[in-house]
């Protein structure tokens, strides 16, 4: 049985549904039991109260033929946490504790996943294959107003708990307008574009306001759009040429290519502002880095 504990916004979790994925295609164990109880505790701030990823777990358990999917947001949430400090269950919160899987596999003990897993080793073809026809199958569906052309250029602008929140703000960091500047100088090397969209959680005038002093942009338009958790990654997923943030969610969304269609990205390095992240070397192709700057760290 795998055991698997979601948590965090869309980004992190598809990077825990990526290792049970990955689990699953060495273990073949058919029980999966996933636990969304973080949404519903009074201990934790998180302002979300269910995981984004639902609609997907059900598309995941149509796509993985003879698993047995259940849920469960009850004590029985804290009975198996407890469980898996025993001996008859093996915890995995990282990757590298996965790594040498043959403890695991060859087992017929219990795994129970807990973390972020922000690993681009553990995204599996077949798990990229069923997330773009599950996205797809949304964006045909979708009435999303603004649809990215060939020569627009999406910018993934992320703000909210970056700027909200101190911890977030001090380890992950939040960038500074000047990284999407002169990201947008870089894109203009590699691909034409006549119109800028801004995707983003927060206020973007200070963004708006120094691409235009940076750029005689006159025939350029300059869109925001703020959307839903979904709304918006269904905009950033369809983009030809897109702008990244230091986010999980950011990465995912150029990742995934529902259309098929070929993508440029420009992605920040270092990835985190004062936190290690293997993500800084996670490049697929046509991926260009730009410098990173931070916003000063707040105290």
């Amino acid at each position: 049985m795998i055991f698997i504990r979601l948590k965090g916004g869309l980004g992190n979790q598809l990077f825990q549904l990526a290792m049970l994925y990955y689990i699953y295609s060495q273990s073949r164990k058919h029980m999966i039991i996933y636990d969304f109880s973080y949404y519903n505790s009074p201990f934790i701030s998180d302002t979300r109260r269910e995981p984004t990823c639902i609609q997907f777990i059900d598309f995941l358990k149509m796509n993985i033929h003879g698993i047995c999917i259940q849920s469960f947001s009850s004590m029985l949430s804290f009975v198996y946490y407890l469980y898996s400090y025993t001996p008859f269950c093996v915890r995995v919160t990282d990757y590298s504790l996965y790594h040498n899987q043959s403890y695991v596999s060859s087992s017929r003990k219990t795994i129970f996943i807990s973390g972020n897993f922000q690993e681009r080793k553990i995204v599996l073809d077949g798990y990229i294959s069923i997330l773009n026809r599950f996205f797809g199958e949304l964006i045909s569906n979708s009435n999303v107003i603004v649809s990215p052309k060939a020569t627009d250029v999406v910018v993934h602008y992320r703000r909210g708990d970056y700027l909200s929140n101190s911890k977030v703000y001090s380890t992950l960091g939040a960038l500074n307008d000047s990284y999407f500047v002169g990201s947008l100088c870089k894109m203009q090397l590699l691909s034409s574009f006549d119109r800028i969209i801004i995707v983003s959680d927060g206020d973007t005038s200070s963004l708006r306001s120094s691409i235009r002093q940076c750029f005689q942009l006159r025939s350029c338009e300059i869109l925001s759009f703020k959307g839903d958790e979904i709304e918006s990654f269904l905009l950033l997923a369809q983009a030809y040429n897109i702008i990244l943030s230091n986010s999980s969610y950011s990465w995912w969304s150029a990742t995934v290519n529902p259309l098929a269609h070929a993508k440029i990205v420009v992605y920040p390095k270092p990835w985190y502002f004062n936190a290690f992240s293997t993500l800084d070397n996670a490049c697929l192709v046509n991926w260009h880095c730009s410098d990173s700057t931070f916003l000063a760290s707040k105290s």
